[in-house]
């Protein structure tokens, strides 16, 4: 086909310099305004086309007559009527694309969760959004509703698993676990679930005699080793003669390396939810060695290797117990070495207890752990392991009550110890409890009737449940589960031991007593070294069964 000869387009009124002007000023290197005055002129043969471009009326246009020609700021910002819209329109939705679009929230949904749970979800966000991926191809079947289904369904379970105790879509040991009113922050670790709380809303303001208790709280200035330390939320009165932190091993726990607890916070262990308080757990498994200070325990099930003095009144008792991990016989029993203070007898028995447990009925295994305690009527009904129960003030936000301990000591080799202090405060009346240097909290004077002014006895030594799980004495250990006569690396140890006078001052015992009820399994040997940090100090401890111990 024969092409038409094209004659050039000419313009009038226009220069070359306005030819070569950038497209992006104007219509095809056409200057915008130039259009306006512009004839355009189409020569073929002897016939001529005429074009011209009206100029309509000032307001039709939307530049000014002096616009910029500059790109950004001059007329093509004036090129359109319309301005930016208020908002943005509403995308629509189509049926089949429903389901994704609920998904892609749940998973959002879970993102937020876990920011303000600090839990760990991120397997299951990636399964999630995994599904979301594949379902995207295929939107006949999500319409369907078979994955979504599926996908909405752990979503719920991650929901229910945040009221009942489970964590990152599992159950922690099969136990169900409830979690602390109040947590602003749950940390999980090596199978403990710990729940940050705000420290005046713990659970000791639940006990009605605490109804209008405030924590204790006091800036005081004192003189140790010539440097005067401020301290605030602890004891406002000290006894004569407490240790600068001069520990050269320091105790660790393992939920640190999976984070800490917000400032204004306490870091609480979750419980099994049928754990305490319950009179039974109290009353059949809890030492009851207080309110008997003549060293004839009834046969109930418990073995002691202890020490105590009785013959004044006491403001306190001190300290250092080696840190073992005892071998259980059978998962109901328990192993346990601490100090105690009492006061009283029988019914009226009060008493603040700390030290090393292991125990699988309350804390899931048979790690080592911290261990507090106290009760107002001799195990009955009031009193509980740790904050189980509303009644000990914690103000440490660093320690968790009822946490793993670490390391351990091992046979015949380095040897770790963990030392404590209980005191009372006689400006507030409160017994206050020192862990390594680090105060913990206290328990309130309100919650004691014969201890709220002093503790007639103070404790040190080891306690063993025997429930004869084979019908012979059990092989639960104490201690280290090796006598005292092996000694030192080999023997467990509670050394350094004190307590406090009516002077507020610590001192050595006065006059130490044993009680052991069964030597053949566990037994005990007092010694003194004072030229050493160990000052009174005695071994305990055993294997429990064998052919001398049937």
């Amino acid at each position: 086909m024969a092409s038409l000869p094209h004659s050039p387009v000419t313009f009038s009124g226009t220069t070359a310099s306005d030819l070569l002007r950038s497209s992006s000023n104007g219509v095809n290197g056409v200057p915008l305004k130039a259009l306006g005055r512009t004839r355009l002129g189409v020569k073929r043969r002897d016939i001529t086309v005429s074009a011209k471009i009206r100029k309509g009326k000032k307001h039709e246009y939307p530049w000014p007559d002096d616009a910029d020609q500059n790109v950004k700021g001059g007329v093509l910002s004036h090129l359109s009527h319309f301005k930016p819209l208020k908002e943005k329109p509403k995308p629509i939705t189509l049926d089949f694309e429903r389901p994704l679009m609920d998904l892609e929230k749940k998973i959002i949904d879970i993102r937020k969760m876990a920011q303000e749970t600090g839990l760990d979800f991120s397997d299951l966000i990636i399964l999630l959004e995994n599904k979301y991926h594949q379902s995207s191809s295929t939107p006949v079947q999500m319409a369907n509703g078979i994955e979504l289904a599926h996908c909405l369904l752990i979503s719920i379970m991650i929901a229910h698993a945040l009221s009942h105790g489970f964590v990152e879509g599992r159950a922690v040991r099969d136990r169900e676990l409830v979690r602390h009113k109040a947590a602003v922050k749950t940390i999980e670790s090596d199978g403990d679930v710990i729940d940050c709380v705000d420290i005046y809303k713990q659970p000791a303001f639940d006990n009605p005699l605490l109804k209008n208790h405030k924590i204790q709280v006091f800036s005081f200035s004192y003189f140790l080793s010539d440097v005067i330390k401020l301290i605030g939320m602890k004891p406002s009165s000290y006894p004569n003669g407490m240790k600068a932190n001069s520990y050269t091993v320091k105790f660790t726990q393992p939920w640190h390396e999976s984070g800490r607890c917000p400032e204004g916070t306490i870091p609480i262990k979750r419980t099994q939810k049928h754990d305490f308080p319950q009179a039974t757990l109290l009353s059949n498994h809890r030492t009851k060695l207080g309110h008997n200070i003549t060293g004839k325990v009834q046969d109930d099930g418990y073995e002691y290797a202890a020490v105590y003095e009785s013959e004044n009144k006491y403001y306190g008792a001190e300290g250092t117990i080696n840190l073992r991990n005892p071998k259980l016989g059978d998962d109901s029993e328990m192993s346990l070495s601490e100090i105690w203070v009492t006061a009283g007898t029988s019914e009226t028995l009060n008493t603040a207890e700390a030290g090393l447990m292991v125990y699988p009925e309350l804390y899931g295994d048979n790690r080592t752990r911290l261990s507090l305690f106290w009760t107002s009527d001799n195990y009955v009904s009031k009193g509980c392991y740790s904050l189980d129960c509303p009644g000990f003030v914690q103000t440490n936000g660093n320690v968790t009550l009822g946490s793993i301990l670490s390391p351990v000591s091992n046979y015949d080799a380095e040897q770790y110890s963990v030392s404590f202090l209980i005191f009372m405060d006689k400006s507030e009346g409160n017994w206050w409890l020192e862990m390594q240097g680090n105060f913990l909290g206290y328990w309130p004077s309100s919650i004691y009737t014969t201890m709220a002014d002093g503790a007639s006895a103070a404790y040190w030594g080891g306690v063993i449940f025997n429930s004869k799980p084979q019908g012979h004495h059990t092989t639960t250990q104490m201690g280290s589960g090796h006598f005292p006569f092996e000694g030192y690396g080999k023997s467990s140890y509670i050394s350094n031991l004190g307590i406090v006078n009516s002077s507020n001052i610590i001192i050595d015992p006065v006059n130490l007593s044993p009680v052991i009820t069964k030597s053949t399994g566990y037994d005990l040997y007092i010694g003194e070294d004072k030229s050493t940090d160990y000052g009174t100090y005695f071994y305990y401890g055993g294997p429990g069964y064998s052919k001398e111990c049937p």
